[in-house]
């Protein structure tokens, strides 16, 4: 068995680097040293679908798309459409203004 590297595990470069990683993605990360020897990291819910949100809204290709969080069904909703942008749509896209504000 070998010995563990001195110092706080929290200072552990691949420990920082994972940690802005996550940053860089999106996510809203607080890190809490428990011990020398182990952290926990909690990511924040909004930012966890927000980041999906995201994600999502970059893997659809089709030009006309809109990613919507439904948060009263806890879903994303995946619009899409041809010719005029419907009712619905621009009713879903209302209300997450509304939210935002």
């Amino acid at each position: 068995m070998g010995q563990q590297p001195a110092g706080s595990l929290l200072q552990n470069p691949v420990i920082q680097k994972s940690i802005r990683r996550l940053k860089k993605m999106g996510l809203k990360v607080y890190v809490q040293e428990m011990d020398e020897d182990s952290i926990v990291m909690v990511v924040d819910n909004k930012s966890i679908i927000e980041t999906v949100k995201r994600m999502t809204d970059r893997a659809i290709t089709y030009p006309k798309h809109y990613v919507h969080h439904d948060e009263v069904n806890n879903a994303l909703i995946i619009a899409c459409w041809r010719g005029e942008e419907p009712q619905w749509v621009q009713k879903l896209k209302a209300q997450a203004v509304l939210k935002s504000r």
